[in-house]
């Protein structure tokens, strides 16, 4: 490959959340996936830990892995805001959804700055390289 089709190629990549609606769909994709992932691995280390705890085993290492997974994916909103008992008060029934929602949010505009900021190091950097 050619120096010309390279750079061309880095701007495409660079270029794909350039457009609003690219980033919003960004963050509705990511945030509709972590979601997904958030709610199957606390369904799947509940019930692992229920099940050992009705043997009265401790977890296998594969338990433990799903266990820690689920626990990053709640980090840093559902665990504090599920305590709040006001939430549950305005949001009876919503609650637990809406807390899960914002959890994901963060996640994705978190995800997403650190893509975008990636991806203007990455631009800075072949400037500087194709001044030389």
């Amino acid at each position: 490959m050619d120096k010309a089709s390279q750079n061309v190629s880095r701007n495409v990549h660079l270029s794909l959340l350039s457009s609003r609606s690219a980033k919003v769909l960004f963050v509705v994709i990511f945030t509709a996936l972590h979601m997904l992932l958030t709610v199957l691995f606390f369904l799947v280390s509940f019930s692992l830990v229920m099940g050992s705890a009705d043997d009265a085993k401790p977890l296998s290492l594969m338990g433990e892995v799903i266990y820690a997974l689920s626990k990053i994916l709640q980090w840093p909103v559902i665990v504090p805001l599920g305590q709040v008992d006001f939430l549950r008060e305005v949001l009876p029934v919503y609650s637990g959804v809406f807390i899960l929602l914002l959890n994901s949010l963060v996640w994705s505009f978190v995800f997403l700055g650190l893509v975008l900021g990636l991806a203007r190091s990455r631009q800075v950097i072949n400037r500087a390289t194709s001044r030389k």
